[in-house]
C-alpha cells in the first residue's frame, strides 16, 4: 500500500472528549482500493490522553463517500467537514486548523469531481483513475512476496557491501533509462540563490518540557521545538515512544514474548526445516559482530542478535537485510528494556521499511527526489555531477538506507533522527542530504574528480560532521524553499508544502 495524503492534528468530536488524530488517504496496491482513514494520536505520532468513542479510529472506502458539508467554523473557531456516505450515514465531524480543509479538498480532487450543490454542500463523483495528491518515498514493494531469504540478502547486502565499487546493476539500468536521470533538468528551470538564510539551532527539549507540552495538548508546538533543537538524552526514551505511537500497541509485553518464543522454542532439528529463518539467523550472526565492533561488548551483541531475530518473526516478508542492524543498535543504546527496544525498532522500521524491499524502488525514488531538490537548491552542483557521471546520486546510498547512521557518530545521530521524526515537512531526509552536499560543495566540486573521487570525499565524512551545522543548513534550505515564489510544484509535492 501507499499513503497518498496525510493531514495531522485533526479533531474528532466523539461521545466523550474531542480527540486529536491524523487523516490519510491510502491506496492498496493489489486491488487499487483506496480508503479514507482517521487514526487517533495513539496510533500516529502522539498518545491521546483520555478516551473517546473513536479511540480505535475509523476507515472508509473512498467509493462510499458521496458528499461533504463545510460549515464555516465551530464554536472554537476551527473549520470542520461533515462527510456523508452513499448509504446515508455520516462520519464523525472532522475539525481542522488553518488550511487543513483546503488541503483535504485538494487531495479529494485527485479522486473526485467536486460540485457545489448548495451553500457549503459539495457532491463527489468518483474519477476512474486516481492521480497522486502527494508523493511518498516510503511505499511498500508492490510485490512484497519473496522467493527466499537469500533473495532479499543478495539484493540488500550485495548493494550495501559493494557501495564503494558500484550499485547493483538493476538500479543502474533503471535509473539510466529514467528521463529524470538524463533530461528532466531543463534550461531555464528556476534555481535558488546559494546564499542561505541564517538559522540558529534552538536549545534541547528536556523530558519535563516534553511532558508539559503533551499534557497541555500542544503537540504541534513541541514537535516544532524538537525539530529546531532536538531532545536531551534523558527525554528521548519517553519522547520517541510517543512520537512513534508506542502506546497504540496492545499488550506489548505479551506480544513480544509470543514472537520471541516462536524462534527460541525451535530445536536444532526443527530449524533444519526452516530454511529462510536459518539463513537469516546466520546472516544476523555475522552482522552483529561487525556492526559496531569497537564499542559493543558480548552482552550488547547478544541483545542486538535477539532483537533482529525476533523481528524476523514479526515481519516475515522483510526478515533481515543488512543495514537493519545499524538502526537497531542505535535504539538499543537508548532503551535498556528489550521489550521497549523491540517495539520502538518495529515502529521505526514501519517508516523506513521500503528501504529494505527487494525491488529497491524506495531507494530509486530517493535518488530521483534528491536530484530534483538539488537541481533547485544548487543547479550548478547537479550540472557538475552530470559532467562527472555522478548525477545518479549513488554516493548517497548509505545515507538513505540507514538514515545517516554512518555519517554521524552514535552520540550525535539521535539528534538527526529527532529532527526527522518531528519535521514540519515530508521527506526531510532529502534536505539533510542536500545540506551535507551544500556544506561540502567546495570539497566535492573539484573539476579533476570523477565518481570514485566524489565517493571518497563522501566516505571520509563518516563520523566527521557537525550534526547541528547540518541540521541548521537543512532547516535553512526548508525556509528558503518555503518562502520562494519560484519553487517548482514537484518540490512542493515532495516536501508536502502548501502553496
Amino acid at each position: 500500500m501507499r499513503i497518498i495524503f496525510e493531514e495531522e492534528n485533526v479533531l474528532v468530536h466523539g461521545n466523550a472528549v474531542p480527540e486529536s488524530g491524523r487523516i490519510s488517504i491510502i491506496e492498496h496496491d493489489s486491488s487499487q482500493r483506496r480508503e479514507f482513514v482517521w487514526e487517533p494520536i495513539a496510533a500516529g505520532d502522539w498518545t491521546f490522553l483520555g478516551g473517546s468513542a473513536f479511540d480505535t479510529g475509523f476507515r472508509q472506502d473512498l467509493n462510499d463517500i458521496s458528499e461533504y458539508f463545510k460549515p464555516k467554523r465551530n464554536d472554537s473557531g476551527l473549520r470542520y467537514l461533515v462527510i456523508k456516505l452513499r448509504d446515508g450515514a455520516t462520519l464523525p465531524s472532522l475539525h481542522f486548523g488553518p488550511g487543513g480543509i483546503e488541503r483535504v479538498e485538494s487531495a479529494f480532487q485527485a479522486f473526485f469531481v467536486i460540485k457545489e450543490v448548495g451553500s457549503g454542500q459539495y457532491k463527489l463523483e468518483l474519477i476512474e483513475e486516481p492521480k497522486d495528491a502527494r508523493l511518498s518515498l516510503w511505499e511498500d514493494d508492490p510485490e512484497p512476496r519473496i522467493a527466499s531469504g537469500r533473495d532479499v540478502l543478495n539484493r540488500g547486502f550485495g548493494i550495501f557491501s559493494k557501495i564503494t565499487r558500484a550499485i547493483s546493476s538493476n538500479i543502474q539500468e533503471e535509473v539510466a533509462r529514467s528521463p529524470i536521470s538524463r533530461a528532466f533538468f531543463n534550461e531555464g528551470q528556476p534555481e535558488l540563490p546559494l546564499e542561505r538564510p541564517v538559522v540558529i539551532r534552538a536549545t534541547l527539549v528536556d523530558e519535563d518540557d516534553f511532558r508539559d507540552f503533551v499534557l497541555a495538548g500542544r503537540y504541534k508546538a513541541i514537535k516544532e521545538k524538537i525539530f529546531r533543537g532536538g531532545l536531551t538524552g534523558g527525554a528521548r526514551p519517553f519522547a520517541w515512544k510517543q512520537l512513534l505511537g508506542y502506546e497504540s500497541i496492545k499488550n506489548p509485553e505479551e506480544k513480544y514474548h509470543t514472537l520471541r518464543a516462536q524462534w527460541e522454542g525451535l530445536t536444532a532439528e526443527q530449524e533444519e526445516y526452516c530454511t529462510i529463518l536459518r539463513e537469516r539467523r546466520s546472516l544476523i550472526a555475522k552482522d552483529v559482530t561487525r556492526t559496531d565492533p569497537h564499542r559493543l561488548n558480548a552482552e550488547q551483541i547478544q541483545r542486538l542478535s535477539e532483537l533482529l531475530t525476533t523481528y524476523c518473526i514479526y515481519d516475515q516478508d522483510i526478515g533481515y537485510v543488512q543495514g537493519m542492524s545499524d538502526i537497531a543498535v542505535v535504539i538499543l543504546d537508548i532503551y535498556p528494556d528489550d521489550i521497549d527496544a523491540f517495539w520502538v525498532f518495529a515502529k521505526f522500521m514501519y517508516r523506513v521499511r521500503g528501504n529494505f524491499e527487494r525491488s529497491q524502488e524506495a531507494i530509486k525514488r530517493q535518488f530521483e527526489a534528491l536530484r530534483r531538490v538539488l537541481a533547485f537548491t544548487d543547479g550548478e552542483m547537479v550540472r557538475f555531477l552530470d559532467r562527472k557521471e555522478s548525477g545518479h546520486m549513488y554516493f548517497c546510498f548509505p545515507w538513505f538506507l540507514i538514515l545517516f547512521r554512518r555519517l554521524a557518530t552514535h552520540e550525535t545521530l539521535p539528534t538527526i533522527w529527532d529532527a526527522w521524526l518531528c519535521s514540519p515537512c515530508a521527506n526531510f531526509h532529502l534536505l539533510i542530504a542536500a545540506a551535507v552536499l551544500d556544506l561540502k560543495r567546495k570539497e566535492i566540486m573539484n573539476e579533476e574528480f570523477g565518481y570514485c573521487e566524489i565517493l571518497q570525499v563522501v566516505n571520509r565524512l563518516s563520523g566527521n560532521v557537525d550534526t547541528d551545522e547540518i541540521l541548521a543548513r537543512a532547516q535553512s534550505l526548508l525556509v528558503q524553499i518555503s518562502r520562494s515564489l519560484s519553487t517548482p510544484p514537484i518540490i512542493k509535492q515532495l516536501l508536502n508544502l502548501s502553496d
